[in-house]
């Protein structure tokens, strides 16, 4: 039904636009700040379309990485990588995919640099050490809630911060999702 279709989009726009409000504006450096909030909702109620929607805005708004943490298990984490390959990175091994097929205005946009992908979420024995991703660069992450992966996601930003040259990562704008809050 496109009339229905046509409210969960008017009502996504609006969500998003609410919970973006309600965030840090990302382009004001000039000192540190910490937001948190909660948004919640029912078992099928549209909660991945909406933050999906949410990360596309804040990288239009200027935030520079997306980490949305999974649940525990590779299945939820490898669902939530396809969704957002599909809505945000717009490809998938160098194919395009979701919002970027046939679509001219999203190709102008500035690429956003998945660091996971649905083989790699920072195991390992994944290569994701040789990467070419910086805090420079808009990427996002989706990664599982797991002592490993979180170890690694840490060793990637210690290895920024060593990198910088006050030994902070400054002037990065970050939005962390917890999806299984």
């Amino acid at each position: 039904n496109k009339e229905n279709k046509k409210d969960i989009i008017t009502q996504i726009d609006a969500d998003t636009y609410k919970i973006l409000d309600s965030c840090h504006n990302p382009n004001e450096l000039s000192f540190e700040w910490d937001r948190r909030g909660l948004v919640y909702g029912h078992v099928q109620s549209g909660k991945t379309a909406n933050y999906i929607g949410l990360i596309n805005r804040a990288f239009d708004a200027g935030y520079r990485i997306v980490i949305v943490l999974t649940g525990m298990t590779e299945d939820l984490r490898s669902q939530t990588q396809r969704r957002i390959d599909e809505g945000v990175v717009g490809q998938r091994d160098g194919v395009d995919i979701g919002i970027s097929k046939d679509n001219p205005v999203f190709q102008s946009l500035d690429e956003i640099h998945p660091a996971t992908s649905l083989k790699k979420d920072l195991k390992k024995n994944d290569d994701w050490r040789d990467s070419n991703l910086n805090t420079k660069k808009k990427s996002i992450w989706v990664i599982k809630k797991n002592k490993t992966v979180l170890e690694n996601l840490i060793m990637w930003l210690d290895k920024q911060r060593s990198n910088s040259n006050n030994g902070k990562i400054n002037n990065v704008p970050f939005l962390v999702i917890d999806d299984e809050a």
